[in-house]
């Protein structure tokens, strides 16, 4: 269970409500559970919220509950609940024609991949959602995929190439003026320094 990576992870509470649609209170409520590692009570939250939702057919709200379902699990080692949950949290979001939403699931999506070391796929799929925030115009959206896509290169000892995506996620972040982000992007390098110098 990562139960200390929070505050420096880019599916932080800050970025999370960057990424995706503009957060209502109960979800607000929930990020801070996720923060205390209250992850049941999370779930209470969030599956609440979506019961609520499929009465009043609110899709984005759906696709907000399954997204924070899908990383409450990821927290408590459910990885395949956790995709499952990510994936319907897409569906909700494109079926709203909330393009931002869709991209932010499939960015929990390929975290997911790269947790349980489907790098390949973790991937492919950071690909696409770089697609997706270009066109949108998101600097939050293009910096958390290069943030990511630097993490799973470096995973696979791809150091230069992390570099790279690390250096372009801190551009992005200080363009969007997120020095949270920033600092997550120097944590990425400063980790990739000192595995290469133990190694070496």
């Amino acid at each position: 269970m990562a139960r200390s990576g929070w505050g420096f992870d880019i599916d932080n509470a800050a970025v999370f409500q960057k990424t995706l649609p503009e957060s209502p209170p109960w979800l607000v409520s929930a990020e801070l559970l996720l923060l205390q590692e209250r992850y049941t009570e999370a779930k209470v939250e969030a599956e609440s919220a979506l019961q609520v939702a499929k009465r009043s057919n609110n899709m984005v709200s759906q696709g907000l509950a399954l997204h924070l379902l899908a990383r409450a699990s990821s927290t408590q080692n459910r990885s395949e609940e956790a995709k499952s949950f990510a994936g319907e949290a897409r569906a909700a979001f494109l079926a709203a024609n909330d393009a931002k939403g869709a991209a932010g699931s499939s960015l929990l999506s390929a975290r997911l991949a790269m947790n349980v070391k489907e790098n390949l796929e973790a991937q492919r799929l950071v690909a696409e959602v770089l697609t997706e925030y270009e066109a949108l115009e998101s600097l939050p959206g293009q910096a958390a995929a290069q943030h990511l896509l630097a993490r799973i290169l470096a995973r696979e000892d791809r150091i230069e190439d992390a570099l790279e995506a690390a250096d372009k996620a801190f551009q992005l972040f200080q363009q969007a003026e997120d020095k949270e982000g920033q600092a997550a992007a120097l944590l990425v390098k400063g980790n990739m320094y000192v595995w290469n110098y133990a190694d070496a």
